[in-house]
């Protein structure tokens, strides 16, 4: 049998640590890399705008004081996956293999079966974001545990519906209402928004063909969207289209459901500026990553041979939550 320096333990959980996740997941890439929190609880500020400014005073008088920031406070428990796999047959097959022909093989699909558990835990995480993101709230309510009830306080003037809504066509008119939730952003946080998030048949039947946005297009952004399915400064906002599915076969155990991260129908509002959302990652519950570290945060993963089946499992843990600090700086509408 091959030797697999990637089954030991330092260097497994080395290469899980450092790989990067899916560069098709939006959500992970604008997040970016997380914070390692060692306590078992995490907790954070919510921090609201206050754009009211100073004034003039008498040189040398006392000083205005001014009120304190708005501040809020987010605690609660990790989110929490672990998942193991057995290896298929062709891993085995060439884990028994001897001869340097079949280690590089070996490696190889040993690579494979980690990536792919690696994967369906960043996928979790991507859904998570854009649940807390789209709906201010993480709910997780199954018929066993662990349930989940996360809510980011956002302020309820964020989520909107327009009206008329945008599937009325003849009399909605879409940049009207982005140009007053706009204002919305602005009043609450102090940030403009820059940057709005939905999916291509949200943009392409209730975006793209009503009148009133007709006059908005360029020739160039146009050719933009047709391209890469963004659009650069329409009506002074980055327009990006995001279509990427999940599948959940745990919330009906037995039936594999698949949905958008974005349905159809939701407008994501933006204010970029002043780091609005970001995530944290846990410590570890397993006996093993505690031996190795006692402050172990993050990912950690491990491997061992069963005797009956005879086979090699792989297992990967992984704490974490999405964190919005700067909730005011989000609109969610519902528009069709």
């Amino acid at each position: 049998m091959p030797q697999i320096t990637l089954l030991q333990p330092t260097i497994l959980n080395g290469f899980i640590r450092e790989r990067p996740f899916p560069q098709n997941l939006l959500g992970l890439s604008l997040m970016g890399g997380p914070t390692g929190y060692p306590w078992p609880y995490w907790s954070y500020d919510i921090i609201r705008g206050n754009n009211r400014m100073s004034k003039p005073n008498v040189p040398n008088s006392e000083a205005y004081l001014r009120g304190m920031q708005g501040l809020g406070n987010v605690t609660g428990s990790f989110l929490y996956m672990r998942d193991k796999k057995q290896f298929t047959p062709t891993t085995l097959y060439w884990l028994r293999q001897p001869g340097e022909l079949a280690r590089g093989n070996a490696e190889a699909m040993v690579s494979r079966e980690i990536a792919e558990l690696d994967d369906a835990q960043n996928f979790f995480i991507e859904w998570a974001f854009w649940q807390g993101l789209r709906t201010g709230k993480i709910a997780v309510s199954r018929y066993d545990p662990p349930r989940v009830a996360i809510d980011y306080q956002f302020n309820a003037a964020h989520n909107v519906v327009p009206s008329p809504l945008w599937s009325d066509l003849a009399n909605s008119n879409p940049a009207s209402d982005i140009a007053k939730w706009k204002q919305v952003i602005i009043q609450d946080s102090g940030f403009v928004p820059t940057t709005i998030y939905l999916s291509s048949t949200t943009f392409s039947n209730y975006v793209l063909p009503n009148a009133k946005m007709q006059n908005l297009w360029s020739n160039e952004m146009r050719d933009q969207y047709m391209r890469t399915l963004t659009i650069s400064g329409l009506f002074g906002f980055d327009w990006t289209v995001y279509d990427l599915t999940y599948v959940d076969d745990w919330t009906t155990p037995g039936t594999a459901t698949n949905y958008q991260y974005i349905p159809n129908g939701v407008l994501i509002m933006l204010a970029p500026d002043g780091n609005p959302f970001g995530w944290l990652e846990g410590p570890s519950s397993d006996h093993d990553a505690l031996e190795q570290n006692p402050n172990w945060t993050g990912k950690f993963a491990k491997s061992w041979l069963e005797k009956d089946p005879s086979n090699r499992v792989h297992l990967q843990e992984w704490s974490f939550v999405p964190t919005f600090e700067r909730p005011d700086n989000i609109i969610i509408a519902t528009v069709i």
